[in-house]
């Protein structure tokens, strides 16, 4: 078989524009692999309850609106974001009414995400486990002044 110039770059356009194909699908079954983070959640903290709403904007992006509720009354606030960024999903906290803090993916199962930021005072890591359709397990943990600690959330879907 004679190969000619043109040819072989027929063949190199083909192989990017294929391999810019698989990546923006690879990018899309992440997110697929994470939709049973949507929906409402709270976790029963004793004397108060934790709520995350998940929602869906497109299929690479998720926000939530995260907070905390003692007597009714909102003691804690945050928002919260899933987007990619170049190839690899970001979990991106909003906090203090504008302070950003990201968080990479470094692990994900079909019932696992984990994201991790070793620069942040804490939590250096985030993850959440799908224990059943209506149960996620969340974790955020890392070193606090020097000291390991770790906080623990039971989230149950909240049917509406």
């Amino acid at each position: 078989m004679h190969l000619t110039m043109k040819n072989i770059y027929i063949l190199f356009v083909a192989v990017i524009l294929l391999a810019g194909c698989s990546k923006s699908n690879t990018s899309k079954d992440k997110f697929s692999r994470m939709d049973w983070l949507l929906g409402s959640w709270q976790a029963d903290l004793g004397k108060s309850t934790f709520h995350e709403t998940w929602d869906k904007i497109s299929d690479t992006f998720f926000t939530a609106n995260s907070y905390e509720l003692d007597n009714e009354k909102k003691t804690f606030e945050e928002e919260i974001s899933i987007l990619m960024v170049n190839v690899t999903p970001v979990y991106r906290v909003t906090i203090n009414k504008g302070k950003i803090i990201d968080f990479w993916m470094t692990d994900q199962t079909d019932t696992s995400i984990t994201f991790e930021n070793p620069e942040n005072p804490f939590p250096q890591k985030i993850t959440y486990v799908q224990k059943a359709a209506d149960v996620i397990y969340c974790t955020a943990d890392g070193n606090e002044r020097g000291v390991y600690h770790k906080e623990e959330f039971l989230f149950m879907n909240k049917k509406q």
